[in-house]
């Protein structure tokens, strides 16, 4: 038999145990009703980031909205704000015509006659004179001229000395030594793939279609890879002065990437962005997306390392000063005020943002320099 102070003992301990399961089991319920919402709002909803208080109930309660209508309802302005006066349309201004041709092209003049016939008065026969011309201009070219160098490098005897007495003209510095392209045109390869960009299996099939020159794929990557390796002094000076500095920006992107052990499909690599605003930009190339390669190129930072919120870049080393992507932050409110339009928590923190947005407008609007930006955002 089970004392009366024990029976009610376990009694009131199971009553807190089920009400504390039913309080996490409304948790668990909150949380996937408002996951369902914003899976709505990102399937039915506007692609736009902007709110309207009358936005979120209309959506929430008829899901067969069309795209149009929840567009044109996301574009309303809030009731607390003026509503603004139609602006009287400016008178349009004539067309100043076309732009000019630059003015350091060559230009060389064609001069057509007139037919025989319009030579002549149709009265008196008499040769007309030439009075003028009409002139205009336009944009010519001509086809790229290759061509091949024949390099002879002289070689001199003596007469004195019968063995080692030959000496010969030092060769020119190549990118690839010993190979048979010119470094201008391995140049010429790199601008074409990586400013362009055009992928080297076109600029095979471009030269042996309009100028008979056939080179393989191989000949081509080749160089490439010698122009890239000759640059990795270039990348490692870059690479000391970013991390001299006390500020960087990080982030990385997807790159498809072939490889031995997959086939049939490429595996995902990563190619990770290191840089300072407006200065120097430094890529690395990684097979995965671990936490290894940013510790490993940050090694000895000291300073604010900027980036988004992946975990990777947290716990790289000391004297890191790990800073926030404002975009980001915001847009995880922003998903907040469309799944709880109710809470206003959401809102009062979206409001600050706005504001800031409004002085970075007029800054650019201002064309202000970095000086002026920052005292404007001070103030």
């Amino acid at each position: 038999m089970i004392a009366p102070d024990s029976n009610s003992s376990d009694l009131r301990q199971a009553l807190e145990e089920a009400a504390s399961e039913s309080a996490r089991l409304r948790q668990i319920i909150q949380l996937k009703d408002e996951q369902i919402r914003l899976l709505n709002f990102r399937i039915f909803g506007p692609k736009s980031e902007k709110l309207s208080p009358a936005q979120i109930p209309l959506l929430l309660q008829e899901i067969s909205l069309m795209a149009g209508e929840v567009e044109q309802e996301a574009q309303r302005p809030k009731a607390q704000k003026p509503v603004a006066l139609p602006q009287p349309r400016k008178p349009r201004s004539n067309h100043p015509g076309r732009d000019p041709l630059p003015e350091h092209l060559e230009r060389r003049e064609e001069i057509l006659p007139c037919s025989p016939e319009d030579c002549q008065c149709a009265k008196c026969g008499a040769e007309r004179p030439v009075i003028g011309y009409e002139t205009r201009e336009e944009l010519a070219c001509e086809p790229a001229q290759f061509w091949v160098r024949v390099i002879k490098r002289e070689k001199r005897g003596s007469h004195c000395e019968a063995e080692q007495g030959v000496v010969t003209a030092s060769a020119p510095a190549q990118i690839v030594p010993k190979g048979k392209l010119a470094n201008e045109f391995i140049i010429e390869v790199l601008v074409r793939k990586y400013q362009l960009p055009l992928p080297v299996y076109r600029q095979c099939a471009a030269l042996m279609e309009d100028f008979g020159i056939e080179l393989s794929r191989k000949t081509l990557n080749d160089a490439l890879l010698a122009a890239g390796s000759l640059l990795g002094a270039v990348v490692g000076a870059q690479r000391r002065e970013l991390l001299a500095g006390g500020c960087i920006q990080a982030d990385e992107t997807t790159m498809p990437c072939q490889t031995g052990e997959k086939t049939g499909r490429n595996h995902r690599a990563f190619v990770w962005e290191f840089s300072r605003p407006g200065g120097i930009v430094v890529f690395e190339f990684q097979m995965g997306r671990g936490r290894a390669g940013p510790r490993e190129f940050l090694k000895g930072f000291r300073g604010k390392l900027q980036s988004d919120g992946y975990p990777a870049y947290a716990e790289l080393g000391e004297g890191i000063v790990y800073v926030g992507c404002g975009a980001h932050i915001r847009r995880g409110f922003v998903d907040a005020a469309k799944v709880a339009p109710q809470d206003p928590l959401a809102p009062e923190i979206l409001a600050p943002f706005g504001e800031l947005y409004a002085v970075e407008k007029e800054a650019r609007e201002g064309r202000l320099n970095p000086e002026a930006c920052q005292a404007l955002r001070q103030a």
